[in-house]
């Protein structure tokens, strides 16, 4: 028995051993290349292993569903309408034998245009490497038939170059490396660096303390990994405005506080992960996170947010966001509400979730914040339902709550309601959602907080202290395709583009795929120089957020090419108000001041 015991903890220490040797070396990997790098650099992208990435990604849950014949075959009619490169699936694979190892690329330095190095390590000899390279290089010289080449020898290496104009691109082997770069001189200083002539590692980006502060913050396991000083950026493009004639303070001082962003992207379990670090300074001491609004979550929440807000200017997006949400802010802007009395009413936290029961066509958004002072509230919802806001409120008691409703208008039956307790200002897109909602927080009990997948979920990430997120991906799909099956079908009849680019009679059943999706959560903190968000999903929340768009954006594309006019009508448009703010009155300063037109909100720098 002590002979097994002995063997179990030997074998316990030797896989600790060999964990931590893995670690230091992907660490090591990175540092390598970091100091090739001068320290000036402004980009830097790393892909740690080409193959081990493509065996992973072959692992999750994404790939499987893209790979379910059922989806494949749905997908089979739109996809012969995306243009496909006849040798893209060659050169990959071709790139792929040659097992190339610490990809990256970076930008050095901006002067009179990006110079950009790049380069990969290789397994074999320098001629496998070549039977990749020389037809992308052939490729070049026959896009560009004024081009010249020639041939350079330095520090008994010879560099191939392809000049045509003022465009230059130079290549050359390094032992186990092939490193490439649009300036001769950037190559030769790369050359020096990877051989050790230059020496003073004081002047490279492994030395760098942005650099390695942001590094820190990441995963030793990454396999890619993004990086950019964002203050040089920010500096080039202010040089960029001058030269121009603009003005450059306004539209770059709302990042010149952030230093560098860093990320990675990494495979876990099946799972997406990424971690982001935004390098700033801390925008405001709102306290942590509490999340009380979970309370108000049930088993058909598709999403959950809560976050800080920033007591300066508690809604950053209100003035640049949808319709429904410039409406508002106008209300309170008529209504007389002064900032110092909205921070003592209520605490600077907010949290939205989007209720979608099966029975209803549509979700629906509630949010939520803490009361602070009760009777500070009261007085502010007072003065926000008066008649200087424009709008019309049904007030009513029910059961210590405070109710105020207004009519619906508009094809999507939006009518925006409010509920106050003494702890908790409930406001819904409808009455019946706000009273439920608030019923479930005098209730104090959450569906949503107690289920497995929410906690499953909630453990993969950091605990948040500034921000959280939370997308029931599942659910959200089969509302979603009970709401637009039938309609798609049946606008199938009226719009022949929909026959022409899918066959909806071969969209898969939902469990085919439900069964791949798993919710999406994200978690931010602030740790001492910067602002780290973390996600695990299906697909990331940033990666969902860019897929959104674009979804949105092709889908208006489409409905605006075969559909002339707005058939659809004002969306969001609350009734008797306008998007357009109305004057504020004297002596009633706004508690959410308009940035200038045309500067962009930052994130995560208004809200913690």
């Amino acid at each position: 028995m002590r002979k097994f015991l002995i063997f179990v903890v030997a074998a316990a220490l030797a896989a600790l051993v060999v964990l931590y040797g893995l670690r230091v070396a992907e660490r090591r990997a990175t540092a390598t290349i970091t100091a090739f790098l001068p320290k000036e650099t402004l980009f830097f992208a790393h892909l740690r292993n080409l193959r081990e990435t493509r065996r992973q990604w072959r692992e999750t849950d994404l790939y499987q569903l893209w790979h379910e014949p059922a989806v494949q075959e749905f997908l089979q009619k739109p996809l012969t309408k995306v243009p496909h490169g006849s040798t893209a699936r060659s050169d990959l694979q071709q790139f792929v034998k040659i097992q190339p190892e610490d990809i990256f690329v970076a930008v050095t330095a901006w002067s009179d245009g990006p110079q950009v190095v790049g380069g990969f390590r290789f397994q074999g000899k320098p001629e496998e490497v070549e039977k990749v390279v020389a037809p992308r290089r052939a490729a070049l010289l026959r896009q560009f038939p004024q081009a010249r080449r020639a041939t350079q020898e330095y520090q008994q290496h010879q560099i191939e170059i392809i000049g045509a104009a003022r465009q230059t691109l130079a290549t050359v082997y390094d032992g186990d490396w092939f490193f490439a770069a649009n300036n001769l001189a950037e190559l030769k200083a790369l050359l020096d660096r990877a051989d050790h002539r230059q020496t003073d590692t004081a002047t490279t980006l492994a030395a760098d303390s942005t650099f390695t502060s942001a590094f820190a913050h990441m995963p030793p396991n990454y396999a890619a990994l993004v990086y950019a000083r964002v203050d040089r950026f920010v500096d080039k493009l202010k040089m960029l405005l001058t030269a121009a004639g603009a003005n450059p303070d306004q539209p770059a001082s709302l990042y010149q506080k952030m230093h560098a962003v860093c990320g990675t992207l990494a495979f876990d379990g099946g799972k997406i992960r990424d971690v982001l670090f935004a390098g700033m300074p801390k925008q405001s001491e709102a306290g942590v996170l509490s999340r009380s609004s979970l309370q108000l979550g049930t088993a058909e929440t598709i999403f959950y947010l809560a976050t800080l807000l920033n007591p300066t200017h508690p809604f950053p997006l209100a003035d640049n966001g949808p319709p429904f949400m410039q409406n508002m802010l106008s209300s309170f802007r008529r209504s007389g509400v002064t900032l110092a009395e909205w921070n003592a009413a209520f605490q600077p936290e907010i949290g939205l979730l989007g209720q979608w029961p099966q029975t209803a066509r549509l979700p629906a958004l509630v949010a939520a914040l803490p009361v602070k002072n009760a009777a500070k509230a009261k007085e502010v919802l007072t003065k926000f339902t008066g008649p200087q806001s424009g709008l019309t409120w049904t007030r009513e008691e029910k059961e210590g709550v405070t109710y105020f409703s207004t009519p619906s208008a508009g094809l999507f039956s939006i009518a925006p309601a409010l509920a106050l307790s003494d702890r908790t200002l409930v406001a819904g897109t409808n009455p019946a959602t706000v009273e439920t909602a608030m019923r479930h927080s005098v209730a104090g009990k959450s569906a949503l907080a107690g289920g497995h997948a929410f906690q499953k979920a909630e453990g993969a990430v950091a605990l948040p202290r500034q921000g959280f997120s939370y997308i029931d991906t599942a659910l959200l799909y089969e509302r979603l395709d009970a709401a637009l099956r039938p309609v798609l079908t049946m606008g199938a009849a009226f719009l022949p583009a929909i026959n022409e680019n899918i066959d909806l009679a071969k969209w898969p059943p939902v469990e085919t795929i439900t069964k791949h999706l798993s919710p999406i959560v994200m978690s931010q903190n602030y740790r001492t120089d910067g602002y780290v968000t973390e996600s695990i999903g299906p697909i990331t929340i940033y990666q969902a957020a860019i897929g959104t768009a674009l979804v949105v954006g092709g889908s208006a594309l489409l409905y605006k090419k075969h559909i002339p006019g707005n058939a659809l009508g004002s969306f969001g448009v609350l009734p008797g108000a306008t998007a357009s703010p109305a004057p504020i009155p004297t002596g009633s300063p706004s508690p959410f001041p308009s940035l200038p037109p045309g500067v962009p909100i930052p994130s995560p720098s208004e809200t913690p």
